[in-house]
C-alpha cells in the first residue's frame, strides 16, 4: 500500500546493519541507513546518476576488495 514504511529492523537489514562492541555499542553498515542517506549530497528525492555511479563503485569494491572495504559507523557515512 501507498502508505506503508519499512521498521528500522527492516531498514537495517536491508544496510546490512551490525551492532558492533567495541567498548561501547556501535552501529555499523556497509550502506548508509536513512538518517545518515538523508544528509548526504545523494539525498535530491530520486535516484540520481550520481547516486547510481557511487553504488556501482561500492557494490564493485565489496565484491572484489574485501580487505579494504569496511563497515561504517552513521558518523562515517556522513563524513
Amino acid at each position: 500500500f501507498w502508505d506503508d514504511q519499512l521498521t528500522s529492523d527492516e531498514e537495517d537489514l536491508i544496510c546490512g546493519c551490525y551492532e558492533v562492541w567495541t567498548g561501547e555499542v556501535h552501529f555499523k553498515s556497509w550502506w548508509p541507513r536513512p538518517i545518515s542517506w538523508k544528509s548526504s549530497g545523494f539525498n535530491c528525492g530520486y535516484w540520481s546518476n550520481d547516486a547510481e555511479d557511487w553504488f556501482q563503485q561500492r557494490l564493485n569494491a565489496i565484491r572484489h576488495s574485501s580487505d579494504s572495504i569496511q563497515l561504517l559507523t552513521n558518523n562515517q557515512w556522513r563524513s
